[in-house]
């Protein structure tokens, strides 16, 4: 049984308890003489605004009918504008939340430097959807803070209320966009049987928990400078402050010993889930049948849990009703609808009837968290896998991942700590990575190049790899007008002017292979022409590309999650008349351990047309600040070859 489960179970017995009133809205505080006074930050003399307090009280209940757990939530942000950059930081405040929940006792005014206060009116505030998604829709409500100028103070607080969930494995900031002075967070938590509230703090030492009279536990951080984000830096959870809520029914020990407690029961939830039952056996016999190689058997069992179960997205509301919690591998079989969770125990229920040694992983995710022991908790390895033991060792598998390909992990979950569940002992091995060369972007055009400097022709983009999969969900729900509207935006951003025709995007639904945009592209003035030449740019594919790094300094790491290969190739016929003055494109760049870069210039046809060939490998690493100043100064170099300009002349005709 998960925690969350035990958690729900301990829920019920709490049912004739009802939450305490959520605590209202809290009149607003006395301003003081110093903050009114107040010229420049007190953290960094740069910053154009500063809070001079942001706090957040948190109070888990149940609702006082239904006996649902609910979180209510006051927050109340003092802050306090220095110039026009902190004034246009704060020209619209966006409050987001979840539509199953609600925003409520919104309240805002300015204060002047002489005192005078201008309050926010109610019809100043607006509301628009956000994001809607299978996960349900977010919201936002928004407003312009009145009389906003540097020199002034503006305040605002308001009330949330998240149904159906307690703070559980929340993270909480305390680090904003702007320096904070002091930030305050109360937490009042829910009397659980069996279970403690605890709270664990990641780059900052907040205060001690202090119980006030209102009974809430309150904790303090001084002085925050303000959060700042850098391109390519690790998960926000290793560069920001912020701090982890959560209940748990487990005491406090060392990481071998939490792990080892968060291991047992992991494996003792997924057990009777994963048991062959029912139609298991006689399905997985029948899959295997006269196969005797393990990749073989398990790329059957692997097509069978997938084929078998539909996705809850696709389902219909019948369907879905049909889905038991907690499934084991003969109700998923029955019900033929489930989550991604669903097919997973479906798979490894069918291998281990087929005789393989299998177990449920909890495995690392460098897009949330560095993951180091030290961590103790079983938080910090959020994605799931299905562990299969194949010639002595642990392979992973996610059928239940519809974007993932067969044999294949999430880019994030390579080279990651898995822990593979066991009911007495602790095993934690390390993902296997993909090969380097399994992940490239393949691109080829071919343009013909007019007198006047405009460029049209067909274009053809190949992903193959390690990011395909993201690259997937980001469109695989998407209609076809805003998949094409989305190409169309992106290289508008480089290639202002760029006319599209006959888009096509292809492969997404074929998870074994590529995806594939292709598209005629027309962009006036895309050579410049000055006199008798033209200056035109062969790398279409970086053409109007931004710098990765720009910054002199850097705060944090250097990491490269995943590993880049680009082969481009760009055909270009050129205008009547016109030559080449020049095709040597410099030698190739090696870049160390980083990767490095090769691109040539050939002429064919009697001068009339070039191919531009460019060769781009980066491997995935993770490099401190000592080695900034050489990665952006190597990309430096990429970049400046990339914007390398080809001088045509058009040649006197006899």
């Amino acid at each position: 049984m998960t925690p969350s489960s035990r958690l729900r179970i301990s829920l019920v017995l709490l049912s004739l308890v009802a939450s305490a009133p959520a605590a209202a809205k809290e009149k607003w505080k006395p301003i003081t003489p110093e903050e009114l006074a107040l010229k420049a930050s007190t953290i960094d003399k740069d910053a154009g605004a500063e809070a001079i307090f942001w706090e957040r009280r948190v109070e888990d209940g149940l609702h006082h009918v239904t006996k649902e757990p609910r979180t209510v939530t006051t927050h109340y942000v003092r802050v306090k504008i220095f110039d026009e950059r902190g004034q246009k930081a704060f020209t619209q405040i966006e409050i987001p939340y979840d539509a199953r929940g609600d925003v409520s006792e919104l309240a805002a005014r300015t204060i002047k430097s002489d005192g005078s206060i201008v309050e926010l009116s109610d019809d100043a505030v607006f509301e628009r959807s956000l994001a809607k998604t299978r996960k349900g829709e977010r919201r936002v409500k928004a407003f312009a803070p009145p009389a906003l100028a540097p020199g002034v103070l503006i305040e605002y607080q308001w009330k949330e209320l998240a149904p159906d969930k307690l703070t559980q494995y929340v993270e909480v900031e305390f680090q904003r966009e702007v320096p904070v002075q002091r930030v305050t967070y109360g937490f009042k938590p829910l009397a659980v049987p069996g279970y403690v509230f605890r709270t664990r703090a990641f780059r900052c030492d907040p205060s001690p928990f202090k119980k006030d009279n209102d009974q809430f536990l309150y904790t303090t951080v001084l002085n925050q400078p303000a959060f700042k984000t850098e391109p390519y830096a690790p998960p926000t959870s290793a560069t920001r402050a912020w701090m982890l809520i959560f209940y748990t029914n487990e005491h406090e020990g060392t990481p071998d010993s939490a792990f080892k407690s968060y291991s047992e029961k992991f494996f003792e939830y997924y057990k009777p889930r994963i048991k062959p039952k029912g139609d298991v056996k006689k399905l997985a016999d029948a899959a295997v049948a006269g196969k005797t190689d393990p990749e073989e058997k398990l790329r059957a069992l692997w097509d069978l849990s997938r084929a078998r179960v539909k996705r809850l997205a696709d389902a219909t509301a019948d369907e879905r009703r049909k889905v038991a919690k907690d499934a084991t591998a003969a109700d998923v079989l029955d019900a033929g609808t489930g989550s991604g969770d669903d097919v997973n125990v479906l798979f490894a229920s069918l291998a281990q009837a087929a005789g393989f040694d299998v177990r449920m992983a909890a495995v690392g995710d460098r897009q949330r968290f560095l993951f180091m022991k030290e961590m103790a908790s079983g938080y910090f390895l959020p994605s799931r896998y299905v562990a299969v033991k194949v010639d002595g060792a642990w392979r992973f598998f996610a059928p239940g991942d519809r974007n993932l390909p067969w044999g294949r992990m999430r880019w994030e979950n390579e080279s990651e700590a898995a822990l593979v569940s066991d009911p007495k002992n602790l095993e934690f091995v390390k993902t296997p990575a993909s090969p380097a060369d399994r992940t490239f972007r393949r691109r080829t055009a071919t343009f013909e190049l007019l007198e006047d400097g405009t460029l049209e022709g067909t274009v053809r983009s190949e992903h193959h790899g390690a990011v395909v999969a993201d690259l997937r969900d980001d469109l695989v729900d998407e209609t076809a007008d805003a998949r094409e509207k989305s190409l169309r935006e992106g290289l508008e951003q480089r290639l202002p002017g760029i006319e599209l025709t006959n888009v096509k995007i292809e492969g997404l639904d074929v998870v074994e292979g590529p995806i594939v945009y292709e598209y005629r592209a027309r962009i006036p003035g895309y050579a410049a022409r000055t006199g008798k030449r033209l200056l035109v740019n062969p790398s279409y594919f970086r053409k109007g590309g931004t710098p990765r790094f720009t910054a002199a300094e850097r705060q944090e790491p250097v990491l490269i999650a995943a590993p880049e290969s680009d082969d481009d190739t760009v055909t270009i016929k050129l205008p009547k008349g016109f030559a080449a003055e020049e095709t040597h494109w410099g030698v190739p760049i090696e870049a160390g351990e980083l990767g490095s870069y090769r691109s040539s210039i050939a002429v064919t046809d009697e001068g009339r047309t070039l191919t531009y060939v460019r060769k781009l490998r980066i491997k995935a690493g993770f490099y401190p600040v000592e080695s900034y100043l050489a990665i952006r100064d190597a990309f430096d170099r990429f970049n400046q070859r990339d914007a390398k300009v080809l001088a045509l002349q058009e040649r006197a005709t006899p």
